[in-house]
């Protein structure tokens, strides 16, 4: 299935991985953490991070917001899979959603950013 890859200092891209956690396990490592992200016409995605990334101090990424100000930091891979419409199954990615995500890319962590605890953010 499609999703898009964010890898730390490197461009968004997509990428055909296998619709399983043994897929994901092989992009982002073994230990998965989930995070739901819903746009504003209903549509919802998954974002698939290393739940150890700050243990095994993994590079830092991404800034995701929760509000104007505020936002969490994630270390390491992570990837954006497209859910279908009940939720419980990840589909491929429709070509409108990649180019929105690609586009919209995550401000890039700085050295300075500190590791929250990721939980909900704006997309």
């Amino acid at each position: 299935m499609k999703v898009v890859v964010f890898e730390p200092q490197k461009q968004p891209y997509v990428a055909q991985i296998e619709e399983s956690l043994n897929g994901y396990k092989q992009t982002v490592g073994e230990e998965l953490s989930f995070h739901p992200i819903q746009m504003d016409d209903g549509t919802v995605f998954q974002l698939i991070a290393n739940d150890q990334a700050v243990l095994h101090n993994l590079p830092k990424n991404r800034r995701l917001y929760r509000g104007d100000t505020e936002y969490d930091m994630v270390r390491g891979t992570f990837i954006i899979v497209q859910l279908n419409e009940i939720g419980d199954e990840s589909i491929s990615m429709d070509e409108q959603y990649i180019e929105f995500i690609i586009s919209n890319d995550f401000e890039w962590a700085t050295e300075d950013d500190i590791d929250p605890i990721i939980s909900s953010f704006n997309f």
